[in-house]
């Protein structure tokens, strides 16, 4: 973990991506002990702050593309890349916000994090081929009105049989990664705050 962090200033893109998804697999195994593992113990201090700011870093590099401001279809290859640089940095949120809780500590504030695209649809990530996804992301645009929803859109969700249309329209195509943060921007006390 510590190579990356002192390396991720000269990452390019495509390798910060790589470093990021990398940083959520070893957060993982460090925080979430194996059965020989009596607990979870405690990491430095000094290296949750340096992964605090690749997390920024990453942040800072941009999470949503021209193309999906103004509601065109981005190359695939793009769309690809930001897709998963956003979904390794929510999980990097999701797992520090665990260790946090666990250890009593001041969790990340997840406001960089609010405006950008919720998780997109399942039928996007499932598509086989380029031509595939460009046919099936001009289907999602032409079946959405306006921007995609946002993350903080998914603290808004009411209770009750009826949600806003945006958050159904949105639901009705969400995958697991999604759901994941419904059911955690909905718990009795929000675990994520944006």
């Amino acid at each position: 973990m510590q190579a990356i962090v002192n390396l991720f200033p000269t990452f390019d893109e495509r390798n910060l991506i790589a470093a990021l998804q990398a940083l959520t697999i070893y957060m993982l195994l460090l925080l979430f002990p194996s059965n020989n593992q009596p607990g979870v113990s405690l990491i430095d201090e000094k290296l949750i702050g340096e992964v605090n700011g690749l997390i920024r870093y990453g942040v800072s590099t941009g999470l949503v593309l021209e193309e999906e401001s103004n509601r065109v279809r981005p190359l695939w290859e793009s769309w690809i890349h930001v897709s998963c640089k956003r979904r390794a940095l929510l999980s990097l949120y999701t797992i520090h916000w665990a260790y946090s809780a666990f250890f009593c500590l001041p969790p990340l504030n997840c406001a960089d994090v609010s405006n950008i695209p919720a998780p997109a649809a399942k039928y996007l990530w499932e598509a086989n081929s380029k031509e595939q996804w460009e046919s099936l992301y001009n289907r999602w645009l032409v079946q959405w009105d306006g921007p995609s929803l946002c993350q903080r859109e998914l603290f808004d969700i009411s209770r009750g049989v009826r949600m806003g249309p945006r958050v159904e329209l949105w639901l009705e195509d969400a995958d697991e990664f999604g759901m994941l943060f419904v059911a955690l921007c909905k718990h009795e006390t929000p675990m994520l705050m944006f």
